[in-house]
């Protein structure tokens, strides 16, 4: 990459800045923004300090979405990557407040270019108004002009688009984000340098070039295009021995550096300098338009055009930057290795595979001189066979100019003479759409020189184990770049005018390139159609993939799917149906469930779906669908599976997570009563996670799953089902402080309770619904609830199950604040486990007591109960409920003054709220230890505690705002 340094910038590399550059790329917008170089913001021509580096990073990363929105999660990616702090959103929103200021409307009738909505963020501006547009659009010009062979024009173009320059860009951003997108930068700027060269050239000024060109190997020692370039460049300027040398020293550096002898074009250019080759003073020699002829082999016919099979580039591409980077970086490797290369792009049906590579195909076809083929191996065609590997050569032989007279019958001596032509010929080999290993394997050149690009749907493993292929997985488009996509096919202005249209299409595509060209091409066909109606037939379409038909097969989505599911072994496609019933992620005990197989079969079953790309894989053992092909899995499952056996398949699964949930809950809380499943579980007994972290990361990837099979088995009548599922969730919820999930679960499970008529499953879902209601401010329902609970579990004898209404019916007092009604409950509870010898619930019902006394002003009694708590407690072991006690003894030391003691009691509450990860909670002793650091002077400290428990209530989410607003306002007191 290159370094900006104090030194002038070489010969037409990098012109002076001109102080004008900025403001006059365009006009109308009062705004004019900078990126290629320090990023700047002027108003009117006047500069506009945008803030801080991270301030900053937000805009540069608004600034190239070039007004399309970037969410919270994007920014957050782009400022801190993969290690977010806590508050991210919050500093985000900061930012960007600050960034408003900066970007205040001129008057105030003008409109803030910063907007907001309940998706994200997005910064309006005219193209023209930033210095990057105004780049591209120039290059653009410059290589038309080429194209049309006015090199004087071109390099007149070129010129003026690298003036736009002003050092390197976005200096001084930090982050990985900023880091990919400068190296991008880079790129192009040093694209259209070479581009211009080239263009000098073609007027036969290549003396010229020699400067600047031995600058830019010396900045890009590795890259064997700008010694190439320097050494014709050289020898076409009657500088031989200087090609020569420069040759030399650059094999040197290869040598000692890296091992390494430089690449066998740039070898076969020097001993062409060396004997004086005429042919390369001539300009139709130069490699960016022509590559060696090819005379056909074993005879004097005429000789053979440089093949050039490639598709046509798509106009409609977008994005993709880190995939076309690491294809770069690849190319470049290769060519400084000496080997041949082989890339795999694999991916989903419609992701994009064969667009990616002939776009980077054309965008690197002047490195391949000797030719670039492309060869469809119709690996998942719908109408016919894959092309054999005999057929495939055959093609690729006649490419290369042997007449059909001439090829070999035998497939292995067309191999070797496939081998034998290709050797040490730089070419580009693009397999498009491979279905195995085997396929390729024969195709395969069997020397240095050529790149061999494979696209398939399968992740041909087998050539990344045995012939060291290197693998590019790519993924669907994110939002913004599906809306790009959409606004590239259907034009500007009809997506402005219904922005939220294309954004609901954009979503319901779920980012499938495919998906999204067809509702384009739908679009485009039919101009009178409003877009909103568009969006409207595929939200109706749910669980259908009719709105992605089209008469073209290749176009059509359903019978592109259908093309890898054939392929599948019978098991494998049995599984890929039941999974549709599935509601998220997943792992490999829940597939087996649905499955009725087991755990080994299952695993062998998802390795094939996940090769096909019919499954992703998000993480190690957790599986996931595209939401397309989820759809044309449960399409399948109808057609295929009878209802009786997906029926069966479903309450397998229902059984499993209520199973696997009191495993997962036993885990968490081993000192408590639980409620053990009613259902039978067919399969052997699910194994329980074996410690709290790999619980609660159970319950964090289920959760989804969790809630929505509740719903599910409410719907499907299956009511102990419904009513154990919720009374799983409720655990993991409690602990999060996940308020709204664990009402709408409970509510359901109390209906399931109803129709059973189950007595013991209506007291515990009642008493549930206690909290559940209660922390939402439905206080009558809750006491309701508390009334109803202990009615049943006094009909039942249930004396400890009474006792914890009677502390969850205290909970809700305290809120409303009636702390003598909390006391007596509290009492009333501790009075039924007294005699009982439980030490858990004995400990629990004394810190309740001891709670409401320090609520009280009642210090002394509370420090009593509490102390005789925790010896309860301790001897029990239940970490999460010792936490509670030291809460309470720190609270009443804060209340008699005593500050130093009430600190440490917090902090070694935190101490167990962190072993039991109980965030929510662990907040509220943060906000207490706060108060306790700062009435001891420890200002700093209070600020780091309450920080700490804002990026805390910042996970948990909205339904604790009040306390996320209290905690604000002490920080502002600090200030």
């Amino acid at each position: 990459m290159h370094v900006a340094t104090d030194q002038p910038p070489a010969p037409d590399s990098r012109p002076p800045a001109r102080p004008s550059e900025t403001a006059a790329i365009g006009t109308g917008d009062p705004f004019a923004y900078a990126v290629l170089g320090p990023v700047r913001v002027s108003r009117h021509g006047e500069r506009v300090d945008p803030g801080s580096p991270q301030q900053r990073a937000v805009l540069v990363a608004l600034l190239l979405r070039e007004g399309r929105r970037a969410s919270v999660d994007e920014l957050t990616d782009a400022l801190w990557g993969c290690a977010p702090p806590r508050s991210a959103a919050q500093t985000i929103r900061t930012y960007v407040h600050r960034l408003r200021r900066v970007l205040g409307p001129v008057s105030p009738a003008d409109a803030s270019p910063l907007v907001s909505d309940d998706h994200g963020y997005a910064l309006r501006f005219s193209p023209d108004r930033l210095d990057l547009h105004a780049f591209r659009r120039r290059v653009a010009g410059a290589e038309a002009a080429a194209d049309q062979g006015d090199h004087a024009a071109a390099v007149t173009g070129f010129r003026d688009a690298l003036t736009l320059w002003h050092g390197e860009a976005l200096a001084g951003i930090p982050g990985e984000y900023a880091a990919a997108q400068r190296a991008a930068l880079e790129a192009a700027r040093l694209s259209a340098v070479e581009k211009r060269i080239r263009s000098e050239w073609e007027l036969g000024r290549h003396g010229e070039s020699t400067g600047e060109l031995a600058g830019m190997v010396a900045a890009h020692p590795l890259d064997e295009r700008y010694l190439e370039m320097l050494m014709l460049a050289l020898s076409r300027s009657g500088r031989r021995a200087q090609a020569l040398e420069a040759y030399r020293e650059a094999r040197a550096h290869l040598v000692s550096e890296l091992g390494v002898e430089p690449g066998a074009r740039l070898r076969r250019l020097h001993e062409r300098i060396l004997v004086a080759d005429p042919a390369l003073s001539a300009p139709a020699a130069l490699p960016v338009k022509s590559g060696r002829a090819a005379r056909e082999p074993g005879g004097t016919g005429p000789v053979a055009p440089v093949p050039d099979g490639l598709p046509a580039d798509p106009s409609s591409f977008i994005g993709r930057q880190h995939e076309l980077a690491t294809l770069d970086a690849l190319l470049t490797e290769q060519e400084t290795a000496s080997g041949t290369a082989i890339v795999v792009i694999a991916g989903m049906a419609g992701v994009g595979k064969t667009s990616l590579a002939v776009h980077w195909a054309h965008r690197t076809a002047h490195r391949f001189p000797d030719g670039r083929l492309h060869l469809d191996l119709r690996g998942f065609d719908p109408s016919g066979p894959a092309v054999s590997a005999s057929d495939a050569l055959g093609s690729l032989l006649q490419c290369l100019g042997v007449s059909p007279a001439r090829l070999p019958a035998d497939p292995a001596a067309r191999t070797a003479l496939w081998r034998t032509l290709l050797g040490g010929r730089r070419v580009l080999l693009l397999l498009d759409n491979a279905r195995d290993a085997e396929q390729i394997r024969p195709l395969l050149p069997g020397g240095p020189g050529p790149l061999v690009l494979v696209t398939s749907r399968h992740q041909l493993s087998g050539l990344t184990a045995l012939e060291g292929a290197r693998p590019l997985r790519i993924d669907t488009l994110d939002a913004a770049r599906s809306t790009a996509f959409l606004v590239r096919r259907i034009g500007e202005a009809r997506a402005a005018a219904e922005p939220g249209a294309v954004d609901d299409i954009a979503a319901r595509c779920g980012g499938l390139p495919l998906a999204l060209a067809v509702v384009a091409a739908r679009a485009v066909c039919n101009p009178e159609f409003r877009l909103g109606r568009l969006a409207d037939e595929l939200r109706d379409a749910q669980g259908s993939l009719d709105a992605f038909t089209d008469a073209d097969p290749s176009a059509d989505a359903r019978a592109v799917f259908s093309c890898s599911y054939r392929v599948l072994t019978p098991p494998a496609a049995r599984l890929f149906r039941l999974l549709s019933a599935h509601p998220g992620t997943f792992g490999v005990s829940a597939a087996a469930a649905l499955a009725d197989a087991t755990t080994e079969e299952t695993r062998g079953r998802l390795v094939e779906l996940v090769r096909a790309h019919l499954l992703q894989e998000p993480a190690p053992g957790r599986y996931a669908f595209h939401d397309l092909l989820r759809v044309h899995a449960s399409e399948l499952a109808r057609a295929t599976d009878p209802p009786a056996r997906r029926d069966a398949a479903v309450r397998r699964m229902l059984d499993h997570y209520v199973h696997a949930g009191f495993a997962a809950c036993r885990t968490l809380f081993p000192h408590r009563r639980l409620v053990g499943p009613c259902v039978p579980l067919a399969e052997s007994p699910v194994t329980a996670p074996p410690d709290r972290d790999r619980a609660l990361a159970w319950f964090t990837a289920e959760q989804h799953a969790l809630t929505e099979l509740t719903a599910r088995a409410a719907q499907l009548g299956e009511d102990t089902r419904a009513w154990q599922l919720a009374w799983v969730c409720k655990h993991f919820f409690y602990l999060t402080g996940m308020r709204h999930p664990l009402l709408a679960a409970q509510r359901l499970a109390l209906e399931a309770a109803r129709r059973l008529g189950d007595p013991v499953a209506l007291a515990h879902t009642h008493l549930t619904l206690v909290r559940a209601e209660a922390q939402l401010g439905r206080r009558d329902a809750a006491h309701d609830h508390a009334a109803q609970a202990l009615r049943i579990f006094t009909e039942a004898g249930d004396a400890a199950a009474c006792a914890e209404t009677h502390r969850e019916a205290s909970w809700v007092r305290e809120l409303e604040g009636d702390m003598d009604a909390a006391l007596a409950h509290a009492r009333k509870a501790l009075a039924l486990v007294e005699a009982g010898g439980d030490r858990l619930r004995h400990g629990l019902a004394l810190n309740a007591v001891g709670w409401y006394h320090a609520r009280l002003g009642q210090e002394e009694e509370a420090l009593d109960h509490c102390r005789r708590a925790l010896r309860e407690l301790e001897a029990v072991g239940d970490a999460e409920a010792q936490a509670d006690v030291w809460d309470t003894l720190g609270y009443a030391h804060q209340r008699l003054g005593r500050h130093r003691e009430a600190a440490r009691c917090y902090e070694r509450t935190l101490d167990l709220h962190r072993r039991v990860r109980a965030g929510h909670a662990e907040a509220g002793t943060l906000i207490r230890l706060g108060d306790v650091r700062l009435a001891l002077g420890e200002e700093e400290e209070a600020g780091t505690a309450w920080r700490r428990a804002l990026g805390i209530l910042d996970e948990v989410g909205p339904p604790h705002g009040a306390e996320r607003q209290e905690t604000l306002d002490r920080l502002s007191r600090l200030r």
